[in-house]
């Protein structure tokens, strides 16, 4: 607008926002063309008519020649009033030249001359435009007329250049800046200076924006209105448009810049760029302008969210070192006055201000006031702006509220405000006192709320520098002397008689502040203390080595004290404690729970004594709560955190003595029984600490912990004067004497001294930061709180190693480089330091590249099909062969580009924390990360396989992008004696032999030691066994002649007894685990002190002389070159465990010594079982005991997949010595063990030596141990079906018969293992295991298989297959003696049985899809799904019908009972059943006879539900295979499917038939071509959809949601298809087009011509987020009716949502879905669809099974032809048919073990 028109409406402003009436007005500029669609929103937007005029009038002043139409649009009087208002050229003059006015005055206020100084032009530009953005005042000056200017104004400034020869940029030659505390100018070279505000702004400006930055926030701004084309971005990116550039763009650059864009798109930029600027001089947040600190804010409130007091800002520390505050969060300070004058006084001050100008006037002028009373008081102070103070009469609590501040303006504000109100002589005084301003972001969940901060300013009145001064201050010319009164901190004004008063000690006052000063902050170590410590600690030595299991008891803190918890107590978090009891029930700020839990950012387990209080409410309600308890404390890897005395954050409050003693002391009493009984006997250390003299209730308890860990204990406490009482009160209570005392209590020892010694006493073991791989290809930060959460992993950094202390210094990284290369060659480990040194530690076998190719693959989803996301690469390996060390390769190798960790151990929580890498700090597509599992349980890895595949299901739903192909990849290690012969592509094996290239490497190294050796600069290479081992390529020579050198020479029979109990145990333990040390403390302790009790550290002085070692660390050399220490994981210091160096050394060992001792195995694992060991109860026995009961149950892998009978060592002892003796093995470590496993594996051995007595009594006695287990039922049934087949083995091979009593005792025998069968079925259902246990189903099948074929050979009775079927046959009638009453019921039983098993085995094998799981850890155990077809023609070869005539003396009723055993013997058991005969050479005739049966059972009056669904099933494969085209009418077809539905519905006693509502829905469903059809109610589909869903749900309750382990997907047999009638059935293998042998993998089969021809395309909305269709249905009455349906899969396309959309109706067994869910249509051309339209159907060539020969009558026949044989023996005379006869006795009896060996493979399990 011109400069009149301004003038004019600024005279009139508010004239105008009276009278104007703004909906004319805004149509009328808007017609012509002054202002835009945008304009009229940003004015309607506002609330009032007056805000409205307001904005009109902002926005026309910023339009050119508006204001002749701004004139035109408005009433008759107030044009009037404008066209009269007078304007003269002298103001229209000084207005155009006002601004050149302001610009040097802005000039002068920053800038003044000063020689050889220097200003960028860049610098002082965007200077001048912030201050004038700050007045309102729009920037329209070029850089020329801003030059001239400053020339002008400053006469000895002149232009020039600086900067590097590279990088020159212009400047202004002696200008300089008038603020004195500058810093460099973060646009240039350091010797150009600017003002600090510009250095640490964290906003960016447009101006500074590179061309990527500019990009991104133009992606960002309103992305929702699709208003700016992406491809924009791109042209900005090719032509370097930065946001310099981009600010000052006009429509004529535009044009040029974007000539092939439309001019809405270029308007659109311009619009958007003139939006950002307002944003950026209102003050308001941009998108990703402020961005890096904006993530790092709310990644720390995620973090803090949880903790509702905040901790204040160190004092004198920048606001970095806290981040943030969270708002409403409580702040809280006891210092509210003058104190010692170092510790700061606080003030919280809040104030709700409508101008930033007033609020940062008022921010800077109480600070003042404040720093005026602090500098006058001599005490250090903080004041606090945005902190709402709160009533409370102890502290000074305040509320985190946060401010809306601009940090630039309220930086020049203070600065302002000291220059201003201090007198002139005591600015520089105020300057150097007040510390610059600190901004504290505020968290808070609106995430649209502007960025609110705390601010807050440190008052520092040195000494030095106040010297004896009073501070005075002036406010509106007025003198105000400032000092703080009574407990306020607020300060306040002196009257002239209290100055006086202050005038006569403020000399005093400032010699005390300097005093103060001037005290040390540290005292020298007391070297008594010190030693004393040490003593008690670790036996007096300045290193500990021992395994330690400290227990620290933690006295409630001062409430009034703040401690310096990093440098004070430290060592609490270092020394690891097994457990901590605290006394204070606070978990707040001042607390050692908040310390360790929130600053040292661990991960600990809350209890309180009420947890393990057996008497408590919550053990009473549920009595396994407590055990559960136990067993948690016992695994986990989170350290116990056991708050005694109430917890605040569960309301628990502190009770006094005498209440605590009543109602919590009981709980202590408990948890000190437990750890009592956990911790090796000896090896607590129970440490008290006193905080303050607040430790009544810890006084209480300290009697019974003494008791309780006698000479196990030691007090610390930093003065005699908190300690008197605690030693006073223990002596008077006769707890301790006066030397136990002397000994065990350490006073006056500082708690920063005990942290120093403690932390150089203790490995802390210190990885440094971790950074991990993001998928964009940046890295992240994974803080120390989320790495401790992840404590089932193993997180390992892309800097892993690199920024350690090691690393910086020389002397330690070469003595680091030779210690861990020299503990690897020995056979410990590999560690990441290994990795970190490079090739000269570890060597990359051959396989390397192959197992990266594999994992490449694996990462890009190559190895997944469509339902599985979880990749599994398999590296197999024997043991000893360095496969965990090639597999950490990998992970190395690859954690530059992802994230790769290493699972430490498997629990529940280990999917989540598996999720959690994943995601963080990456939540949108994330890469895979690969996680190693080495050696793990199979079962286990199941388990979470089965855990991550459905957290990958539930993340696709959930993704906005296109679903991903892989969610992690693991990284499979297995150890395995036996490779097998036939693996995967994504398996690797690592054998026992090394190739020339690997065996060359392991030479020269070996040469590089001994020459490092030669030079006094390393080990002996010789000692190095692990390294020598692969030097010798594993030569049995080598491993001999050194077990035998180092073995004799070990001499104390302790350590012989040591070295063959661990030889023995790691030669038979499948996963050679190692074994704690503590736990042989017994037995190598056993004679040396009393009772057996081990004593730590300094016990008294006579005890002296032993040097308070243990026995690890006095071990002779040759043990401990046999043996490797290694770290164990634990809840403990220092903890180690014992191994021997190499499983090959181990056997190697275990041999000799059984030869040098005369040892049979049996008789050392009885010995070793019997020993000292198993003495004692605490948790490294009870590791001992797992390993005992591993290595006696886990069964070795054989190298065809199978597993062995039994375990290595069992299997050993009965194949050398005898089965008696691997008896008595199992059943001591049964008795011992009480493991319900182990009886299992008791009755499997004596079930495999016949003992059928001993068999069941250990069967029944697991199964009832451990009643929930599927696997212990299974063998409980087994001892029956063995026991039968025992028998029948021996009938078959000798061709006896069975007597009467035996014919009863064999079906007795088969029903009580079906009943067994039948309770495993139950219990199978209801696991929670990834690993689907159905061997119940087919051993109750091989069970009734098994009964009646032995019955058909071996048995008189007569009218088996009578008694077998005839429903209406009686007991009377049956002509066999043999059978008594009850064993003809339990025969007429056995077809029900296995109908019901046979129909579960075929509705799980055909109705759900395999598992996903690619079990790479072992073969797939149990029974194979190809037996199915075995068993079905086995089990219709006795219940089924040979024949198609049916017998005319057959009742209408029996006569269809005979058809339906016919057409179950025909293949019409079920619908997969008859899609088999496809197959089948006589598929077709058997069809047709089928569906003639079925036709006859139709016209009869005995119809059931299995025969209509048979029928349709029928019908539909015959016009498939196209036996027939149209084999029923397709309108009485749908008549039949209604009538089936109706029929299921009325029957709930059995399974119902799913076909029954596939069908339903599949002919039923709408569609123009059925019209004419009477269809099932529309209306009423959704309820049969449900009623099918419950169904589902019944036959398959694993399956039920929300299951974790639902890993199998329901099948699809059929799609809707595009033809008529049966046309419209379109089964999914001819969508493949099978007959060629091409299968379509993935989503490709829908993008076929010919399956779009064929497959009907229906329309529907996309909704609830991608799950569902919903689809409109037009009724044949014209009706119109909704349903919806689920989608195959989650579709993640968001932009799909709430859209109408396409797709194929496919019929799975859970019900319809839609399925290729797009916005194509897939329409083909009229051409393509008259070419597919007119394709033939070829159809698929069958392929022939083999039907099951009858080999019970078979067996029948040849032991006929044997009889026959032996009676033409004894006759003589006999002729050439009879000699030919005897001739083939030898090809009958081979016949006849082939036959026998067929069937036990049947039976096998």
């Amino acid at each position: 607008m011109e400069t009149k028109g301004k003038l004019v409406l600024r005279k009139n402003h508010i004239f105008l926002i009276k009278n104007i009436n703004i909906k004319p007005v805004v149509d009328y500029l808007i017609e012509k063309g002054v202002l835009s669609i945008d304009d009229n929103e940003r004015i309607l937007v506002e609330p009032t008519r007056e805000d409205q005029v307001h904005r009109l009038l902002r926005i026309v002043h910023r339009k050119p020649k508006s204001y002749q139409p701004l004139l035109e649009s408005v009433d008759d009087h107030i044009r009037n009033k404008l066209t009269s208002c007078t304007v003269t050229e002298e103001e229209i003059k000084a207005e155009d030249h006002h601004l050149d006015s302001f610009l040097c005055d802005v000039l002068n206020e920053l800038f003044c001359v000063e020689e050889k100084a220097k200003v960028s032009l860049s610098t002082l530009e965007e200077e001048v435009r912030q201050k004038l953005y700050e007045s309102h005042l729009e920037y329209r000056l070029n850089q020329d007329h801003l030059q001239a200017l400053v020339l002008s104004n400053f006469d000895a400034v002149s232009l020039g250049r600086s900067g590097s020869r590279n990088r020159r940029f212009a400047v202004y030659k002696n200008l300089s800046w008038r603020q004195k505390d500058l810093e460099s100018d973060e646009t240039e070279t350091s010797d150009v200076e600017a003002p600090a505000s510009h250095v640490h702004s964290r906003r960016l400006c447009i101006e500074k924006m590179n061309e990527e930055e500019i990009c991104k926030v133009l992606q960002e701004f309103d992305p929702e209105s699709s208003r700016l084309d992406e491809n924009i971005l791109k042209v900005f990116k090719q032509e370097h448009i930065d946001g310099k550039i981009f600010k000052y763009l006009n429509s004529e650059d535009t044009k040029e810049l974007l000539h092939g864009f439309a001019f809405r798109d270029r308007k659109n930029l311009l619009i958007i760029r003139d939006e950002l600027i307002n944003l950026e001089k209102e003050g308001k947040p941009m998108p990703s302008v402020d961005r890096p600190q904006a993530r790092k804010m709310k990644a720390k409130y995620t973090d803090r969210k949880r903790y509702f007091r905040e901790t204040l800002r160190k004092f004198e520390s920048p606001a970095g070192n806290l981040e943030n505050y969270r708002k409403s969060a409580s702040i809280r300070t006891s210092i509210t006055r003058p104190h010692n004058l170092i510790e700061p006084v606080h003030l919280f001050l809040n104030k709700t201000w409508e101008s930033t100008e007033e609020k940062v006037k008022w921010i800077a002028e109480e600070t003042v006031r404040f720093a005026a009373a602090c500098m006058n008081e001599r005490t250090n102070g903080t004041i606090h702006f945005g902190v709402e103070q709160k009533a409370n009469s102890e502290w000074l609590e305040g509320e985190i509220v946060g401010i809306d501040v601009d940090k630039d303006s309220c930086k020049r504000a203070m600065y302002q405000a000291i220059t201003s109100h201090f007198y002139d002589d005591q600015i520089e005084l105020g300057l150097k006192c007040i510390r610059p301003v600190e901004f504290i972001g505020v968290t808070n969940d609106d995430t649209c709320e502007r960025q609110l901060v705390v601010v807050e300013v440190d008052i520092v009145p040195n000494s030095t520098l106040l010297q004896e001064e009073a501070v005075y201050v002036k406010f509106e010319d007025k003198m105000f002397f400032y000092r703080f009164v009574n407990d306020d901190p607020h300060p306040l004004v002196q009257t002239e008689e209290q100055i006086r008063q202050y005038m006569k000690f403020k000399k005093q006052l400032a010699q005390c502040r300097k005093e103060r000063e001037n005290i040390p902050k540290r005292v020298p170590i007391q070297e008594d203390l010190r030693q004393k410590f040490l003593n008690l600690f670790s036996g007096g030595y300045e290193t500990l080595s021992e395994e330690m299991y400290p227990i620290i008891f933690l006295s409630p803190l001062e409430c009034d004290t703040v401690h310096n918890f990093t440098e004070n107590f430290q060592f609490v978090d270092d020394i690891k404690p097994c457990v901590i009891f605290d006394f204070n029930s606070s978990s707040d700020v001042n607390g050692m729970y908040h310390f360790v839990e929130v600053e040292k950012e661990q991960v600990v387990k809350v209890l309180t004594t009420e947890n393990f209080d057996r008497n408590s409410v919550e053990n009473k309600t549920d009595h396994e709560r407590r055990n559960h308890l136990f067993d948690d404390l016992r695994t986990s890897a989170l350290r116990p955190w056991v708050f005694c005395n109430g917890y605040d954050a569960m309301k628990k409050e502190p009770m006094d003595v005498l209440d605590w003693k009543r109602n919590r002391s009981e709980g202590l009493k408990e948890a000190l029984r437990f750890y009592g009984e956990e911790v090796p006997n000896g090896r607590a250390m129970v440490i008290f600490l006193l905080l303050s003299k607040n430790y009544d209730v810890l006084l209480e308890a300290a009697e019974d912990v003494i008791l309780k860990f006698q000479d196990q204990w030691m007090l610390l406490a930093p003065s005699e004067d908190i300690a008197n009482n605690w030693m006073a009160e223990l002596l008077r209570r006769k707890s301790i004497d006066k030397n136990t005392m002397q000994e065990r209590c350490i006073i006056g020892l500082p708690w920063n001294h005990v942290n120093i010694m403690l932390q150089k006493l203790v490995s802390t073991n210190n990885r440094g930061s971790c950074e991990i791989a993001t998928s964009k290809g940046a890295f992240c930060f994974l803080r120390d709180k989320v790495r401790n959460e992840l404590y089932d992993l193993d997180v390992l950094s892309r800097i892993e190693c690199d920024d350690t202390e090691i690393t910086q210094d020389s002397e330690k990284l070469e003595k680091h480089r030779r210690e861990s290369q020299e503990a690897f060659f020995r056979g410990n480990e590999v560690t990441w330091w290994n990795y970190w040194f490079g090739a000269d530690h570890v060597l990359r076998r051959s396989q390397h590249s192959r197992l990266m190719e594999i994992l490449a693959d694996a990462l890009k989803g190559n190895q997944n099909d469509d339902d599985c996301r979880i990749a599994v690469v398999s590296l197999m390996h024997q043991p000893g062969a360095g496969g965990t060390t090639s597999a950490r390769q990998l992970l190395w190798d690859s954690r530059e580009k992802y994230r790769c960790c290493v699972v430490k151990q498997i629990s529940d929580q280990t999917c989540d924390q598996i999720s959690l890498l994943r995601n963080y700090e990456d939540p949108s597509t994330p890469n895979p990360p690969i996680v190693l599992l080495d050696n793990c349980d199979e079962e286990d890895f199941q388990n979470l396989y089965a855990s991550l595949e459905n957290r990958a299901r539930l993340t696709a739903r959930r993704s906005e992008t296109t679903p991903f192909s892989c969610f992690c990849v693991l990284l499979l290690c297995t150890r395995r004696t036996n490779l097998p012969t036939k693996v995967g592509q994504s398996v690797v094996l690592l054998k026992h032999e090394l190739d020339p290239r690997e065996l060359d490497w392991f030479n020269m190294k070996y040469e590089s030691l001994e020459q490092k050796y030669q030079n006094e600069n390393g080990v002996n290479p010789r000692l190095l066994i692990s390294f020598n081992i692969l030097k010798e390529n594993f030569k049995h020579e080598y491993i001999t002649r050194t077990v035998q050198q180092y073995v004799d020479s070990i001499e104390v029979n302790k350590e012989k007894d040591l070295l063959l109990y661990l030889a023995m145990m790691n030669s038979y333990d499948i996963d050679f685990q190692s074994l704690p040390i503590s736990a042989f403390d017994s037995m190598m302790m056993n004679g040396q002190t009393k009772e057996g009790a081990i004593s730590f550290g300094l016990v008294s002085p006579r005890r002296q002389s032993f040097g308070n070692r243990h026995w690890e660390n006095n071990m002779s050399s040759s043990l401990q070159v046999l043996l490797n220490r290694s770290s164990r994981g634990g809840l403990g210091t220092n903890l180690h465990a014992l191994s021997i160096i190499s499983k090959l050394f181990a056997r190697e060992i275990f041999k000799f010594l059984q030869k040098k001792l005369q040892m049979e195995t049996s008789a050392a694992m009885l010995q070793f079982l019997n020993s000292d060991v198993f003495n004692n109860q605490n948790r490294s026995v009870d590791q001992v005991k797992r390993i005992v009961k591993d290595i006696l149950k886990k069964r070795e892998q054989l190298e065809d997949g199978k597993r062995e009978s039994f375990s290595p060592l069992i299997v050993e002892i009965y194949k050398n010595e005898d089965p008696d003796q691997a008896a008595k093995v199992l059943l001591k470590g049964f008795d011992m063990t009480q493991d319900p496993m182990i009886a299992q594996q008791i009755a499997r051995f004596y079930m495999s030596f016949k003992n059928w007595e001993e068999a069941t009594k250990y069967a029944k006695m697991a199964s009832q141990m451990k009643q929930n287990n599927s696997y212990l039922w299974d063998t409980y049934g087994l001892v029956y079906k063995n026991r039968l087949q025992e028998k029948y083995e021996c009938c078959l091979q000798q061709g006896t018969k069975l007597s009467f009593s035996d014919t009863r005792e064999v079906i007795q025998l088969a029903k009580t293992g079906i009943d067994i069968f039948h309770k495993e079925q139950s219990v199978s259902e209801q696991e929670k295991h990834a690993s689907t246990n159905d061997a119940g189903y087919y051993n109750e099948v091989h069970l009734v298989i098994l009964l009646l074929d032995l019955l058909k050979v071996s048995s008189s009775i007569t009218g088996l297959h009578n008694i077998l079927v005839d429903k209406e046959l009686q007991y009377q009638k049956v002509a066999s003696p043999e059978l008594d009453k009850e064993s003809f019921d339990n025969l007429r039983t056995l077809r029900f049985y296995t109908d019901a098993a046979m129909r579960k085995l075929e509705d799980k094998t055909t109705q759900l899809k395999d598992s996903a799981m690619k079990n790479a850890h072992l073969s797939k155990s149990g029974f194979a799904y190809r037996t199915l077809p075995r068993l079905r023609e086995n089990v219709d070869s006795y219940f089924g019908e040979d024949t198609d005539e049916v017998p005319e003396t057959l009742s209408e009723k029996d006569q269809a009972d005979f058809r339906r055993r016919r057409i179950r013997k025909l293949g019409g058991r079920s619908l997969a059943n008859i899609l088999e005969l496809r197959r089948e050479p006589e598929g077709g005739c058997k069809l047709e006879a089928i569906f003639r049966h079925l036709q006859s059972i139709l016209n009869s009056e005995n119809v059931t539900a299995f025969d209509i669904k048979s029928f349709i099933s029928v019908a539909i494969v015959m016009h498939i295979t196209k036996v027939r085209r149209d084999p029923y009418p397709y309108q009485k077809l749908v008549e039949l499917s209604k009538r089936l539905y109706n029929m299921q519905n009325t029957s709930a006693d059995e399974l119902p038939y799913l076909e029954v509502f596939l069908y339903l829905l599949m002919l039923h469903w709408p569609t123009e071509n059925r019209q004419h059809l009477q269809l099932y109610p529309v209306g009423k589909l959704p309820d049969a959809m449900q009623k099918w869903k419950t169904a589902f749900q019944r036959n398959h309750p694993r399956q039920m949601d929300g299951n974790p382990y639902r890993l199998k997907r329901e099948t699809t047999y059929f799609f809707l298809g595009n033809g008529k009638e049966y046309d419209e059935i379109v089964y999914y293998e001819e969508l493949h087009g099978s007959h060629t042998g091409r299968y379509y993998k993935g989503d490709t089969v829908w993008s076929q011509p010919q399956n779009i021809n064929r497959l009907k395309r229906l329309e529907g909305i996309l909704i609830n987020n991608g799950t569902e269709v919903s689809v409109h249905i037009e009724t044949a009455g014209g009706n119109k009716t909704q349903i919806v349906i689920p989608t195959g899969m989650h579709i993640g396309q968001r932009n799909l949502w709430q859209k109408r959309i396409y797709f194929y109706l496919g019929f799975t067994w859970l019900g319809p879905k839609a399925f290729d869910v797009s916005q194509n249509d897939r329409r083909l051309n009229d051409q393509e669809a008259r070419y597919f339209s007119q394709a033939k159907n070829v159809r698929s060539k069958p392929v022939p099974l083999q039907p099951e020969p009858d080999v019970a009558k078979q067996i029948l026949g040849i032991h006929d032809s044997l009889k026959k044989i032996e009676q033409l023996k004894k006759l003589k005379g006999r002729s050439m048919r009879e000699e030919n006869l005897i001739k083939r006795e030898p090809e009958l009896r081979s016949q006849l073990t082939v036959l026998i060996r067929s069937r036990q493979e049947l039976f096998k399990h």
